[in-house]
C-alpha cells in the first residue's frame, strides 16, 4: 500500500465495488464485449468462479455450467447471437504451457 489509492482512483475514474467476486465478475462483465478465460483439466473441480463468468456472457446468468474442452484442441470459441441480442463472444484456453505457444 503506497497510500496512494485515492489518487489513483480519481485519475482513472475506478470505484471500488460492494460486494464479492461473484459481484465483482458480473459487474465486469456487464461493461465488457468479449471475454477471453482459462481453465485447467489438471483439477476437477477448478475454474468455478471462471465459468461461472463464462456463463454471463454465454447464458446471461451467472451459473457455474460445465464448460467442455474439444478433444482435438486447447481453445473453444463460443458465440451464438442468434440465442440472444445481449450474448457475447468468448474464447477458453485449456491448460496453456509455454511449449503450446508458438514463438514469436
Amino acid at each position: 500500500e503506497d497510500g496512494k489509492g485515492r489518487e489513483i482512483a480519481q485519475k482513472y475514474g475506478l470505484l471500488e465495488g460492494k460486494g464479492s467476486y461473484m459481484w465483482r465478475n458480473a459487474k465486469n462483465a456487464s461493461m465488457a464485449n468479449a471475454c477471453v478465460a482459462f481453465l485447467t483439466n489438471k483439477y476437477k473441480a477448478s475454474g468455478r468462479g471462471t465459468r461461472m463468468t463464462v456463463n454471463i456472457f454465454v447464458e446471461n446468468r451467472q451459473i457455474p455450467k460445465t464448460i467442455k474442452k474439444p478433444r482435438t484442441a486447447d481453445y473453444l470459441e463460443i458465440w451464438n447471437p442468434r440465442r440472444s441480442a445481449r450474448t457475447r463472444a468468448v474464447l477458453v484456453f485449456w491448460d496453456i504451457t509455454r511449449e503450446k505457444i508458438p514463438e514469436l
